[in-house]
């Protein structure tokens, strides 16, 4: 006949506090509830198992932590609920190679959880903790966890973590914020007293969704991909970048300030900015903005600085709140393929030494001030060809004498077609019909 031992290879445990100094499988038989200046569970030893079995350890006022493990590996804790201790409901720190599934932890003084590097999560709900919802280290995986109402960030994980499927609501800090190598895919986050989400360098943010946050909806440093996410509503910008960063098919509206402000030497690409207050879309010097749309902000559409490339892009019916372009550049930029239309001021506004080729600016300068126009060049020296110009309240092409203006379509600006209307740099005007140059400008 099997001993018990045999038939239930796992030591029971009715009270607590409880300390584990020995490897192997342990589990409640029941609701434990401390008392004042107690623990809950010390794990003292590697190689352990803790299945709480569906109740609960229960703190008092005065009490420690729930479960405290200090430097052990290879622990897993399992299905179960950890409330109101006096100190953290888990304190895992330092520990290594630990795994955390099926928990609630709820209602906690210091914290909810404190885990150390190569930790994994999966699964459990952190809720109206004192200080925080999940934290791990290094190496970590959360999955599938809801961390809600906590005072200071719902989940914070260290370098090189994965975070997927978590949902972040109504935290005082940060939603989810993730360091350096990091991968978040499919989270969700909202109401959170600071950023929504938040990675450090190298990471990359995929299919996720920020709103209604105090600090930026998504915020991503440099060399960091954010691809395919939504951010609405927040207090700051709707996403903010580092330089060297990539940002693909994502869509940002209704947010305090920018639509989305990205880094040097970034790429934003496929990405929607609509009805924001200040700009649509903001990129530093020596970026790209590609294939994108920025409707209906309240200052410029897109806003570049020096040296960005700026091509196929729509941006409409900006200048809402104040004076705005439908996109505007520094120095040495490239706009081309381009859309803008109805925007307040002028649709395209480049500085010097830049190069404006096969754009489509009409109807801009609702205002009606006397700088409005289609296309403005600043400085000297700008390339502006092959565009067209109509229907602006101001001028169609505002340019200089140094810079060179041909094969351009302009027809019934309010002020004039073309300022200058001649010069060394200027090609011919001429109608359809009657063209002879290849680089004649035309009246329509």
């Amino acid at each position: 006949m099997k001993s018990l031992a045999q038939i239930e290879p796992r030591t029971p445990i009715s009270s607590v506090p409880y300390t584990i100094s020995s490897p192997g499988s342990y589990y409640l038989t029941t609701n434990l509830t401390s008392g004042s200046f107690q623990a809950g569970i010390a794990i003292l030893a590697d190689n352990v198992t803790l299945d709480l079995s569906g109740f609960a350890l229960i703190g008092v006022p005065n009490s420690f932590s729930g479960i405290y493990c200090f430097g052990q590996k290879n622990v897993c804790i399992r299905n179960g609920t950890i409330r109101g201790w006096d100190n953290d409901g888990i304190d895992a720190f330092p520990s290594s190679n630990q795994r955390y599934e099926k928990l609630f932890i709820t209602d906690n003084t210091t914290g909810g959880w404190l885990a150390d590097k190569n930790a994994l999560v999966a699964d459990c709900v952190v809720s109206s903790n004192s200080g925080g919802g999940i934290l791990v280290g290094d190496g970590s995986s959360v999955s599938r966890c809801l961390a809600q109402t906590n005072f200071g960030a719902g989940i914070v994980t260290g370098h090189a973590c994965a975070v997927e499927e978590c949902t972040a609501v109504s935290n005082t800090g940060m939603g989810i914020s993730a360091d350096a190598g990091s991968t978040l895919r499919g989270c969700a986050a909202r109401l959170n007293g600071s950023d929504g989400i938040n990675v450090q360098s190298g990471s990359v943010v995929k299919d996720c969704a920020s709103g209604n946050s105090t600090g930026n909806e998504i915020y991503a440093g440099g060399q960091c991909a954010v691809l395919g996410c939504s951010a609405q509503n927040n207090h700051v910008a709707g996403i903010q970048l580092g330089d060297n960063a990539t940002l693909k098919d994502c869509n940002s509206t209704g947010n305090t300030s920018d639509g989305i402000h990205s880094g040097k030497g970034s790429t934003v690409s496929g990405c929607t900015a609509n009805g924001n207050p200040n700009y649509g879309i903001y990129a530093l010097g020596n970026s790209t903005v590609n294939g994108c749309t920025a409707s209906a902000n309240g200052g410029d559409g897109i806003s570049v600085a020096d040296g960005v490339t700026v091509i196929g892009c729509t941006a409409d019916f900006n200048g809402t709140s104040f004076l705005g372009k439908g996109i505007g550049t520094g120095a040495r930029a490239q706009v081309t393929d381009c859309t803008a239309v109805g925007n307040s001021w002028i649709g395209i506004a480049v500085a010097e030494d830049s190069i404006v080729i096969g754009n489509h600016a009409s109807a801009n300068g609702g205002t009606g001030g006397a700088d409005n126009s289609g296309i403005t060049a600043s400085g000297s020296g700008s390339r502006i060809e092959g565009n067209q110009v109509r229907d602006n309240i101001g001028l169609g092409i505002n340019a200089g004498a140094g810079d060179i203006i041909l094969r351009i379509s302009a027809g019934n600006n309010t002020t004039n077609n073309y300022s200058p209307s001649s010069g060394a740099n200027f090609a011919p005007i001429q109608s359809p019909s009657t063209a002879t140059s290849p680089f004649a400008n035309i009246v329509f």
